[in-house]
């Protein structure tokens, strides 16, 4: 090999080497996450009802001697509902503490690449079906109340039961030995019927909703109320 092929050789291979610095250094510069150093990441309760409070706690270090930013993302269905910025100055380390209340749904809180996960559920009330087509004395089935399970897990109903506010104490429908299924729903019908994983019969020999305004009440085995569904109409 001649000198000049040689040195031109050299030239090539000192090119290369400083073109992946040079690319290595673009990554990491645009790689917030690269500068921070985040554990402990943690949520406090890890299963909530609708609108409770959760507490979200970590520590963050910056291992860069500038100040920098990065973000805590709260992912639900795969797209970010909440970002809240972190700034820490230069060589920076802190706990961060925030408070977030959110609606029913899967979460996942993202800060760098540490996550963690919550679930907002609950057994609700998800619709009453007041005033069925044609006179409700003869459409009894027509008349029913429609449960959701909003949790990541399955509920054991046994013991739990639906109340009527405007009639007597004894007008109420007891789960027996019934599991909901989460995110599953099933509807509680006034009238006879044979039961199944969707349906269920009250067994009610007449209307139990009022068509004009009305208070259906949920509550489990302890005798807790869990939820109400009210309607005011103007018939």
């Amino acid at each position: 090999m001649n000198k000049k092929l040689l040195v031109f050789s050299f030239l090539i291979m000192a090119l290369l080497i400083s073109s992946a610095g040079c690319i290595e250094n673009s990554e990491k510069n645009n790689n917030e996450d690269f500068w921070f150093k985040v554990t402990d990441l943690k949520v406090n309760p890890k299963k909530a009802h609708k609108n409770q409070n959760i507490t979200i706690t970590a520590n963050v270090k910056n291992t860069e001697t500038k100040t920098n930013e990065l973000v805590l993302d709260l992912i639900t269905n795969g797209e970010t509902v909440d970002t809240y910025p972190l700034e820490l100055v230069g060589n920076e380390e802190k706990g961060i503490n925030f408070t977030v209340s959110k609606g029913y749904g899967n979460y996942t809180v993202k800060i760098g690449e540490e996550t963690t996960n919550f679930n907002i559920g609950g057994v609700i009330i998800k619709k009453v079906n007041y005033d069925p087509p044609g006179k409700d004395i003869e459409n009894l089935n027509g008349e029913w109340v429609e449960i959701q399970n909003k949790w990541n897990h399955p509920v054991n109903l046994d013991g739990w039961y639906i109340f009527d506010y405007s009639l007597e104490n004894d007008v109420k429908y007891f789960f027996k030995n019934f599991t909901l299924q989460p995110n599953a729903t099933v509807k509680v019908h006034n009238g006879e019927g044979n039961d199944t994983k969707d349906h269920l019969y009250w067994n009610w020999n007449e209307p139990i909703w009022g068509n004009r305004a009305d208070l259906a009440h949920l509550y489990n085995e302890t005798g807790k109320r869990v939820d109400t569904y009210h309607w005011i109409t103007n018939k």
